[in-house]
């Protein structure tokens, strides 16, 4: 990529300037620029969403979380330190906010998760049918991990957070984030090693 002076700029490069550009707008709606706080939320709203519908996989309930988020983040944003990343203390918020929903469900239902994960087309019903409940399968195992130990996959595995990262979100440290994936995977493994044996056995 090329600036306006037609100097190369490179990836490093293009994601300072979108830092920067970002602090600028945090700076702004700080001091009350509702338009600059709008563009905030236009930046993290696909990404907020997505963790959001990863913990809870459900589209209404995501939609509330996400909302949730933004509202508190604008109610708290004057106490977000300058400098800081804000995409991490902002998902931090969606984390806390998803923890609360999980309580507020597990008090009142103890239903499984209503949605079922994204699918690929698939045109053979059968195939399709053997995929869906793989899918749901996954999806109730990951409904049985620890709040903790979810939020870490989800924020690890699905969403690309590094551990470092993972533990600012959690507001826990490094090893502790470690932890409750070693203890997720291991968890998952166990419950799920026949859907594994399947999954393996089709790729023989």
């Amino acid at each position: 990529m090329v600036d306006a002076e037609g100097a190369l700029v490179t990836g490093a490069q293009e994601g300072d300037r979108e830092a920067l550009g970002e602090r600028a707008l945090v700076a702004r709606a700080q001091q009350g620029d509702a338009d600059a706080f709008g563009a905030l939320v236009d930046l993290h709203a696909a990404r907020v969403y997505r963790l959001a519908y990863r913990f809870c996989w459900d589209h209404d309930d995501a939609d509330d979380i996400a909302q949730e988020t933004f509202v508190r983040a604008f109610k708290y944003l004057r106490k977000f330190r300058p400098g800081s990343d804000f995409g991490p203390w902002l998902c931090r918020i969606a984390v806390n906010r998803c923890l609360s929903h999980w309580a507020r469900r597990e008090r009142t239902t103890a239903a499984e998760s209503r949605a079922a994960l994204p699918l690929r087309r698939c045109d053979d019903p059968e195939t399709h049918a053997e995929t869906s409940a793989t899918s749901s399968r996954v999806r109730e195992e990951l409904g049985r991990l620890s709040k903790r130990q979810r939020a870490a996959i989800v924020l690890f595995e699905l969403e690309g957070w590094s551990v470092d990262e993972t533990a600012q979100i959690m507001g826990c440290s490094p090893g502790t984030v470690k932890r409750h994936l070693h203890r997720a995977r291991a968890a998952l493994r166990e419950r799920l090693l026949d859907v594994l044996a399947d999954a393996s056995g089709e790729r023989c």
